[in-house]
């Protein structure tokens, strides 16, 4: 026999980004297993109130006014359905997930809530920040558990006071492409993110210009946001409009061609969680360099699944080594797969969620 678990989005398809890819792989791997899934959502456009989507049903709550509203006819089906429910899990630690939180003191469900990211501009260093954002957290950290998507996440969350045994270390998920086009004659570099600040596109742009290239290598910056103007000029400047190209926003599909066809993927980001593009590009069996820093750590182990670089110059280096040594180039794509194939997969994560499930409910699901 089925029993439901609902899963708490703000947005979702087709509102597409990294949280909702996610919730996407593992609701339809949980469905395919046998698990009965409500996605749980606003509705913020034209969009149909209730779809039936890989197994799932996606339920999207009418609201005119953004927030509020949603928090609101989000109250009234908890209030109404949550008899249903054998967990509830929150894709979100805003304003959703501390609504949620009262549901489960007052009807006793398990509540679970994942958290993507930790440190400076995270959901939670807004908690910790405020008073009354120190008094909404202790709701949450009373009366659910949590989901530590990395370890530094896990350190955080202790840090905070959750008790040890309230956290589930559980990574993003990725889906394996299986169709892989490789060309190691014209290597192709690829950044594939938001053009921000923290990103750090400028860092790789000005390692490329610095690095020797054999012929027809190439950077493709995939992406766009408020850094575009300064990086078109820096690429002028460094006189790299032949090799280097910006490609703006692309669909996710198209996003998947370009990583399946690619060599090198780098991720110069000072701050992230765990990165969908980083999991995307290592199941692509591309070689892999990412900023040291803890995030990474949970994904990379280095020189052996791919490379940590600390600063300008070390990204520099490495990717001169990747570039020139085919056997390096090779082998640590190779491995990065493995590690998603055997880590990191949807099948993998979601068996993991199954049993936190299990776990939370008392029951097996």
């Amino acid at each position: 026999m089925k029993n439901k678990i609902l899963m708490v989005i703000p947005s979702y398809y087709p509102a597409v980004g990294g949280a909702e890819r996610q919730l996407m792989g593992l609701a339809k791997e949980l469905s395919a297993n046998d698990l009965d899934i409500d996605v749980v959502t606003r509705n913020i456009d034209t969009s149909p109130n209730f779809e039936k989507i890989n197994g799932y049903s996606l339920i999207r709550l009418v609201s005119h006014i953004p927030k509020l509203g949603f928090l609101i006819k989000l109250f009234i089906y908890l209030l109404t359905y949550h008899a249903k429910y054998k967990v509830i899990h929150v894709h979100t630690l805003n304003s959703p997930a501390i609504l949620c939180a009262l549901f489960s003191k007052i009807f006793d469900i398990p509540v679970l809530i994942k958290v993507t990211r930790s440190g400076t501009g995270s959901q939670l260093s807004r908690y910790v920040n405020s008073f009354f954002g120190k008094k909404f957290f202790s709701i949450l950290k009373q009366n659910t558990f949590f989901v530590a998507i990395t370890p530094d996440v896990y350190s955080e969350l202790v840090a905070m006071d959750v008790k040890k045994e309230k956290i589930f270390s559980i990574p993003n998920g990725v889906s394996v492409q299986k169709k892989l086009s490789k060309d190691v004659d014209r290597l192709k570099i690829v950044f594939l993110g938001r053009l921000i600040k923290r990103k750090r596109a400028e860092l790789l742009i000005n390692s490329f210009q610095k690095i020797e290239k054999p012929k027809g290598c190439e950077l493709l910056i995939v992406g766009d946001g408020p850094e575009r103007k300064s990086l078109e000029r820096l690429i002028v400047d460094l006189n790299l409009g032949n090799s280097c190209r910006l490609m703006g926003s692309l669909s996710h599909n198209e996003s998947l061609k370009i990583l399946a066809e690619s060599n090198i993927f780098v991720l110069p980001s000072n701050s992230e969680g765990m990165s969908n593009a980083l999991l995307e590009a290592m199941a692509a069996r591309n070689a892999v360099i990412a900023a040291d820093i803890p995030a990474n750590h949970a994904l990379i182990q280095h020189n052996v699944n791919g490379l940590l670089f600390s600063d300008e110059m070390s990204l520099s280096k490495q990717l001169e080594e990747v570039i020139n040594t085919s056997d390096k180039l090779i082998s640590l794509g190779l491995n990065a797969k493995e590690t998603i194939d055997s880590v990191f997969s949807f099948p993998v994560i979601s068996n993991a969620y199954k049993n936190t499930y299990d776990v939370l409910s008392g029951t097996k699901i």
